[in-house]
C-alpha cells in the first residue's frame, strides 16, 4: 500500500495497518515509489512511525534515472526468496538493470546529495517516533 498520497494519514492509520499484518501473519509492504524522498531520507514509513516488512522505491532515488529498489526486514527477504548473508545487501537484476548501469552510482550520489544538503522537509507538526524505534 501507499503510505501516503496527497494528506498524510489520520489516527495512526498506518501503525494500525501494520499491527494488522503482524496479528494475522500478513507482509506489510509499503509501496514507496511517490513517497519515497519526500517525507524523510528513510520515506513517509519513517516519518510516519512505521516499520514494514517490504518497501519499493522508484527512480526518485536515482533523481530520474531508471532505478528502484527493494528493501525490507531480513526475515522479510528470506521469505522472498532473496537469501541475506549481509547485513546490507545490493542485487540487480540482470535483465533490467545490465542496460542500466549508470543509475546506480546516481542513486548513491542522490542519496549522498539529499543527506549532505538537508533537501527533504516537511513541515506538518510534530513528527511520530522513528520507524527504527522497536515496536
Amino acid at each position: 500500500m501507499e503510505p501516503v498520497k496527497f494528506d498524510p494519514p489520520k489516527d495512526n492509520f498506518l501503525q494500525k495497518v501494520s499491527d494488522l499484518c503482524t496479528k494475522h501473519g500478513v507482509v506489510f509492504i509499503l509501496d514507496e515509489m511517490i513517497s519515497g524522498f519526500k517525507w524523510s531520507i528513510k520515506g513517509a514509513q519513517d516519518y510516519f512511525g512505521v516499520r514494514p516488512d517490504l518497501s519499493t522505491w522508484g527512480k526518485g532515488i536515482a533523481n530520474g534515472f531508471s532505478c528502484c529498489a527493494l528493501t525490507g526486514r531480513p526475515t522479510s527477504w528470506n521469505w522472498a526468496a532473496f537469501a541475506v548473508r549481509e547485513p546490507r545487501r545490493f542485487f540487480s537484476s540482470p535483465r533490467r538493470m545490465a542496460r542500466k548501469r549508470r543509475a546506480s552510482p546516481r542513486l548513491i550520489a542522490s542519496i549522498d546529495a539529499f543527506e549532505r544538503e538537508g533537501m527533504i522537509r516537511v513541515e506538518l507538526g510534530p513528527r511520530r517516533r522513528p520507524a527504527s524505534t522497536p515496536r
